[in-house]
């Protein structure tokens, strides 16, 4: 995997079709469908598809062992040749993995601790914003919740999806809880789409396609967030670590 987005075609190529569905949000946003669907059981439907998304997300956080196999975090040593000679740690030094993430000082701010426990910001982030989904979810989509200024929803829906989608590439911040906002707002973002979408449209149809479109969103960003740990790791100046980012993407 080239360690330059701009040189990633694949990358490049998840991105361009994110946006290309935030784009078509907006289109149905200002350009509704004229025809409404009368089906009582759209909502409860729609509903029953974002909890399980939200639940199979919410499960990966609290198992981020397994969750760390999408990164192909594993034991294999660099060759000189990977990487430069001027080692800041000794070459017996073998970080040890918390979660998905080495114990390293370059993903300092991808971690943090509470109680002498370690969590990732990222999942951390994920994990709020799916539980404040659910329960938007069941006020929303079983509840009697009435929704207004629905404009406003959708662009604040917009704004958390591509903020969360470029938080690799443009901001990439050291901040913990700037991260822990980004990833947080990001979920929201995706749950405020769906219920304006389903606000406008009044569609099964498009409730079903803007869930399929917000899974594609997740993976996008799963796949940025495993680019930027690559790139890190690639800029690293140890030079036998003994844990290495396989890239395969």
């Amino acid at each position: 995997m080239s360690h330059n987005i701009y040189h990633n075609p694949a990358l490049l190529l998840l991105l361009a079709l994110s946006f290309v569905g935030l784009f078509l949000t907006g289109l149905i946003t200002f350009s509704p469908p004229t025809d409404r669907e009368n089906i009582p059981w759209r909502k409860p439907i729609a509903g029953l598809i974002i909890d399980s998304i939200c639940v199979s997300g919410i499960s990966a956080v609290f198992f981020p062992r397994r969750c760390s196999q999408l990164f192909h975090l594993t034991r294999q040593g660099y060759t000189a040749v990977d990487k430069p000679k001027d080692s800041r740690f000794p070459h017996e030094t073998i970080p040890a993995i918390e979660g998905h993430h080495p114990r390293c000082e370059n993903f300092s701010t991808h971690v943090f601790q509470i109680g002498g426990r370690t969590f990732c910001t990222g999942c951390t982030g994920l994990l709020l914003g799916g539980l404040a989904v659910l329960s938007g979810t069941i006020l929303y989509f079983f509840g009697d919740l009435y929704v207004e200024h629905i404009i406003l929803v959708v662009l604040v829906g917009v704004s958390g999806v591509a903020l969360g989608l470029l938080q690799f590439s443009l901001f990439n911040t050291q901040r913990i809880s700037i991260r822990l906002f980004l990833n947080a707002y990001f979920v929201v973002g995706i749950f405020l789409l769906l219920v304006g979408i389903d606000e406008i449209a009044q569609s099964l149809i498009a409730d079903l396609l803007f869930a399929a479109l917000s899974i594609f969103w997740l993976l996008t960003r799963i796949s940025l967030s495993k680019w930027n740990h690559e790139r890190i790791c690639y800029s690293c100046n140890i030079d036998m670590c003994k844990y290495q980012i396989k890239t395969t993407f």
